[in-house]
């Protein structure tokens, strides 16, 4: 009995990856880009130079992120600052 296979990440991404060879002005602009799978643009795009012989493809990304995580963008900055000021260490207040 096999496993079911993991639910596929709704951001799941690709990026261009221009050919070697003659990879046209299109493509060089938004190489470093990664889009939705679902919102990427068709190959050959529409302004490239050479539409009949592109050989530019598709780079397939787990994530459309590129950083780690970028929902904690300043994480453990407060940390050391607030690590001294512990005001636990005296007598409990509620304690008669």
């Amino acid at each position: 009995m096999s496993k079911p296979s993991p639910k596929p990440s709704p951001y799941r991404a690709v990026s261009i990856r221009p050919s070697v060879v003659g990879a046209c002005e299109a493509v060089r602009g938004i190489e470093h880009q990664r889009f939705l799978s679902s919102e990427a643009p068709l190959l050959p795009l529409p302004d490239c130079s050479d539409p009949n012989g592109c050989r530019c493809k598709y780079k397939h990304w787990d994530d459309r992120r590129q950083d780690e995580d970028r929902r904690t963008p300043f994480r453990g900055i407060g940390d050391q600052y607030h690590a001294q000021d512990d005001k636990r260490a005296g007598r409990d207040r509620r304690s008669g």
